[in-house]
């Protein structure tokens, strides 16, 4: 391997304290010494302004500390790797072929399940434009607004899920939760024992299967919902209803 010095000259202001940085009366001539490296091209390459050994005769290209041919493979992360057509790509410092690989994400690869597919899910890939991943699973799209259930897609116009585990068709799209074996809507009923069952006033509670005005009822074992005698009864004696606090029920009587 040759080395070539190359000597270049130029005429230069020469600094002075009188005259600030430069002094426009003197000058000097000014040395500066260039090192050109030569090399042959068959064995090496010129990578970083460096002359590099190249690893094999047919390297065009530089990569990291090394050559590559760049016909058959590709630089990924200063790492030679292959890339037998113009579909192969890097994933990290790795190359794939994305015709049948997609990258997920650092050197992280799968199988690609269809060519449209965009995305990765669990073990498998996905169209992010059809379908969405519901715990590592692909799942189909719907418009406007699709939601998972475990691993389920649903619609949420159409469906309910149920604790967080299953899915329930609506009855009606305002429902918004799951009532026994249906769904209902909160604002206007509640779930009494697995029944729909309509919101009485603003203290509605469940008596059995049936709802009832806790402001203006007692529900009654064995009698079931009974109007309250006074406003502030709060227990059920025979057929009529008593205030604990200041009463007894004697034989059916308050």
């Amino acid at each position: 391997m040759n080395v070539v010095v190359e000597i270049r000259r130029s005429i230069q202001p020469v600094k002075s304290a009188v005259y600030g940085n430069r002094n426009p009366k003197k000058a000097a001539c000014l040395q500066i010494v260039v090192v050109v490296e030569s090399y042959n091209m068959s064995s090496h390459m010129c990578c970083d302004e460096k002359a590099r050994p190249k690893g094999n005769a047919g390297d065009d290209g530089c990569c990291g500390n090394t050559t590559f041919n760049t016909k058959t493979g590709i630089c990924c992360e200063n790492n030679p790797q292959p890339a037998p057509s113009a579909s192969w790509k890097c994933c990290g410092a790795k190359s794939y072929d994305s015709s049948s690989m997609f990258c997920c994400e650092r050197s992280d690869m799968r199988p690609l399940r269809s060519k449209d597919d965009n995305c990765c899910c669990g073990n498998t890939t996905l169209n992010s434009q059809k379908e969405v991943c519901c715990i590592d699973t692909p799942q189909p799209k719907y418009e406007p607004i699709t939601k998972c259930c475990i691993r389920t897609s649903y619609n949420p116009k159409e469906h309910i899920c149920c604790n967080g585990t299953y899915l329930r068709k609506k009855r009606a799209e305002p429902d918004n939760c799951c009532c026994g074996n249906s769904t209902m809507y909160t604002k206007e009923e509640v779930c009494c024992e697995g029944v729909q069952q309509p919101k009485i006033g603003l203290n509605t509670k469940c008596c059995g299967y049936e709802s009832y005005d806790a402001d203006a009822y007692i529900c009654c074992e064995h009698k079931g919902v009974v109007k309250m005698a006074k406003p502030k009864d709060n227990c059920c004696c025979g057929e009529t209803t008593f205030n604990t606090q200041t009463q007894i029920c004697c034989d059916g009587a308050a």
